[in-house]
Parts: C-alpha cells; sequence; structure tokens
C-alpha cells in the first residue's frame, strides 16, 4: 500500500455512481474520522470548582476567599473576567508545583517527612489546646503564691560598716601572733575613745588593701558573706551592733585581727502585694500553661505503644567540642574541605 491509498482500513468505499449526495457526504465523514489519532478525553470540572491542575480542583471557597481579601481594598478592580484570571493563577501556580514536586517524589524525601510532621503536631496541638485554655489567676491564687515565696518579695537587713584588718601569718609563732593581737587592740582602744579617727587609722594601719583606702569602709553589707568577701565572723560581727559608731569586740580569725565599726543599718523590707501582684500574676499563668502542656502530652501517649532503647540511648555520647564544624567570623558554619 503507498502513501496514496487511504490509511484506514476499516471501511472500503465501492465505486457506485448515482448515489444521493448525502450519503455520500456522510459516508466521508466516517472515512475521515477513521483515519485520525484518537484523542485523549478532557477532564471535566465540577461545578463547585474554578479549576483544576492534574485533576485537583481548585474549589470556588477558595478562590471567593483570596477575592474577598484582595478586594478589599480595591473592590471595582476584579470585575471584569481578565483580572479574575490573574487572581486565580495565583491559585494555580502553587498547586501545578505542587504536583510537579509529588511527581518527582519531593514529598517522600525524608527531611520533607518530618517538616510535614512537625507541621501537623504543631497545628494539631495549637487546635487541641485551644479547645480546653488554661484556668484564669485568681486573686486567691495571687495572695497564696504571694504568701508562700515571702523571701522572693523581701529586700534583707543590710548594715554599712568599717574595718581595720591586722593580718597575722598562719605561719606566725605564738608569739609574733600575741604581739599583733595587741596592736590590734591598741588600734581598737583609740577609735573607742575617738571614733572620728578610724579613717586615718584605718588608712594607716589596716592590711586589707580592699578598704583601706576607704577609711575602712566596706559598703553595704547583707548576711550573705561570699557577696561581699569578708570573712562571716565580720560580716556577723557587724549585724550584732545597733547603733552608728558602735564598736565590736575584737573579731580573731585564722586570717588575723578586725576591728569592726557599723556605720549604718537597713532592716528588712517586704514589697507590698500591690506592686508584685501583676509580676505573680505572669508567674502563675505560665506555670499553669507548662502543666497544661504536660497534661496534654500525657493524654497523648496514652494507649500508645513506646519503647526506649535504654542500652543504645545510653550508649550515645554528645559530640566532643573539637568535632563541631568551625565557625566562621561571620557566624556561619563553615564548610570542610578534605583535601586530596
Amino acid at each position: 500500500m503507498n502513501q496514496a491509498q487511504t490509511t484506514c482500513d476499516c471501511l472500503r468505499l465501492p465505486r457506485v455512481a448515482g448515489l444521493p449526495l448525502f450519503p455520500v457526504l456522510a459516508l466521508a465523514a466516517v472515512v475521515t474520522s477513521c483515519s485520525r489519532e484518537p484523542t485523549a478525553p478532557i477532564a471535566q470540572i465540577s461545578e463547585d470548582a474554578v479549576a483544576s491542575v492534574n485533576g485537583v480542583p481548585i474549589s470556588e471557597a477558595a478562590f471567593r476567599e483570596l477575592l474577598t481579601r484582595r478586594a478589599r481594598l480595591e473592590p471595582d478592580k476584579f470585575a471584569a473576567l481578565e483580572p479574575k484570571e490573574a487572581l486565580l493563577e495565583e491559585l494555580i501556580r502553587p498547586e501545578a508545583v505542587y504536583a510537579k514536586a509529588r511527581a518527582a517524589g519531593f514529598d517522600r524525601r525524608p527531611d520533607i517527612a518530618v517538616a510535614v510532621q512537625r507541621l501537623v503536631v504543631a497545628k494539631f496541638q495549637e487546635e487541641q489546646l485551644a479547645q480546653s485554655p488554661a484556668a484564669a489567676v485568681t486573686d486567691s491564687d495571687i495572695l497564696a503564691f504571694y504568701e508562700a515565696n515571702q523571701a522572693r518579695y523581701t529586700t534583707p537587713a543590710r548594715v554599712n560598716g568599717a574595718l581595720i584588718f591586722v593580718r597575722a601569718s598562719t605561719k606566725a609563732t605564738a608569739e609574733k601572733r600575741a604581739e599583733l593581737r595587741a596592736k590590734a587592740a591598741a588600734l581598737r582602744e583609740e577609735v573607742a575613745k575617738r571614733p572620728v579617727d578610724f579613717a586615718r587609722l584605718a588608712q594607716q594601719h589596716s592590711d586589707d588593701q580592699a578598704t583601706r583606702f576607704r577609711g575602712g569602709e566596706t559598703g553595704w553589707l547583707t548576711r550573705d558573706p561570699e557577696a561581699s568577701g569578708l570573712h562571716p565572723a565580720v560580716v556577723e560581727a557587724l549585724f550584732t551592733l545597733r547603733n552608728s559608731n558602735d564598736i565590736t569586740p575584737l573579731v580573731e580569725t585564722a586570717e588575723g585581727f578586725h576591728v569592726v565599726k557599723l556605720l549604718g543599718r537597713q532592716p528588712a523590707t517586704v514589697r507590698p502585694l500591690a506592686a508584685v501582684s501583676e509580676a505573680i500574676r505572669y508567674q502563675i499563668t505560665r506555670q499553669k500553661e507548662e502543666q497544661r502542656q504536660r497534661d496534654f502530652y500525657a493524654t497523648m501517649k496514652e494507649g500508645l505503644d513506646i519503647r526506649i532503647n535504654r542500652v543504645l540511648l545510653e550508649s550515645i555520647s554528645p559530640p566532643a567540642r573539637n568535632d563541631a564544624p568551625p565557625q566562621t567570623p561571620g557566624g556561619h558554619t563553615a564548610q570542610l574541605v578534605r583535601q586530596p
């Protein structure tokens, strides 16, 4: 069969003269349709969809929601078909990209699966927790918290003092230590007679370099000796004094001898409830929210078969500090390149 011959063998027409024109034309149409390649059926769009991408419908509701948002400021802009088609394109594009991504297996990549899982977890948790909001914080809650945590809202008592320190080495002989004790006692007697001379005597005789050139003044201290750097016995001796310019008996420690004078004191004060109520409300709100989330996770684990491989877990060690990738000056992780 050559190219001049018909490509359709499904029907052969005899050469018949005198037939009416219409039947001939009808037969010719059948022959012509038989010679064409079959075409794929056109996918039908459901009545409630404005478009579809690879069979996935874009609903009228989705388009109307986008149209409502975009037309809020320019209600007349989308009256014609062309701007509505341009707006519809904004919904078609992501569907097209998503279809191609799924066809490429992108949605089956482990990192994408993890990202999707996190999104589902976050959205599900948000909606579930919204159904049972945390209980409101009442005035009774605030008062109970305030009374149970008085120390948190109490400013401790403070004292301001001055000292003259005569150092005695731990290796000093008994005779030498006695000599230094006598020196400190004499200084104490002198300042007891003339308290105004305390600063001068401290500058001349004190071995405490931190206070010596301030006239021996320690600054305001609480009963926390670590905060002041002074020996606890010195701090406690200051707290035994009641009036300014009072002087303690000679305070002896392993390091030496201290002449201690009180310059001033402030009693402990408690901040009133009204001043801290909002901070307490915030604290209780956080506690209630944390408890609500703990309860939520406990509920989520109910009925699930959760097992932990503790042997493997214990065998996993955190990376050593030197194993961490180096950081560039800009703060980005530098890429390690293996040299040939």
